[in-house]
């Protein structure tokens, strides 16, 4: 997936990747997502685009499935990978299930993300009010 010509967003983390299989293939469960996913926890940039896309229809009442969303992508590489991913989650059975471990996963990559940034902080402070207010 490309942000634009000659701009390579390299290859999609497997977990966004998955996300957007899963909301491509039903997008009635973009709300969910929406509601418990900030757009910002998307590192690939074509993966982003797409899922800002499906929020931005979601929040304007629109049906945000790839008709809809294709139009506003105005980019033709962008709208044929996004059709790929659609066919790969409706391969999926049980949709629904299939996000909320997705969901759980992202949860647990911000939580190891967050306790990384911790422990690095905690190393470089010398102070020690503010290694125990690090600590709590």
């Amino acid at each position: 997936i490309t942000q634009s010509a000659g701009q390579s967003g390299g290859p999609a983390p497997m977990l966004e990747r998955q996300l957007l299989e899963s909301l491509l293939a039903e997008p009635s469960l973009v709300g969910i997502a929406a509601a418990q996913l900030p757009l910002e926890e998307m590192t690939h940039p074509g993966l982003r685009r797409l899922l800002e896309g499906l929020y931005a229809l979601h929040a304007e009442g629109e049906t945000p499935d790839l008709d809809a969303l294709r139009p506003r992508l105005n980019h033709p590489a962008l709208a044929t990978k996004a059709l790929e991913l659609q066919d790969v989650g409706r391969t999926v059975n049980d949709r629904n299930a299939w996000l909320t471990r997705i969901l759980a996963a992202f949860t647990e990559r911000r939580t190891v993300q967050t306790k990384r940034q911790l422990r690095d902080q905690l190393a470089h402070t010398t102070d020690h009010q503010q290694a125990l207010d690090l600590l709590k």
